[in-house]
């Protein structure tokens, strides 16, 4: 049995939370891209508003 939970513990280690942080880095600039669109929509909304 403790050989067992060694090897999940291996796994989640080497791959799970590699894998994970991979995900989290391709997702970072999506987040940014996001909050850049939060900032310059209301302003195109007071532009347009203003014709």
């Amino acid at each position: 049995m403790v050989n067992n939970t060694i090897s999940l513990i291996n796994f989640l280690e080497n791959n799970v939370i590699k894998d994970y942080e991979m995900m989290v880095e391709a997702v970072n600039p999506y987040k940014d891209d996001g909050s850049e669109l939060n900032n310059i929509i209301p302003d195109l909304l007071a532009r347009i508003s203003m014709r």
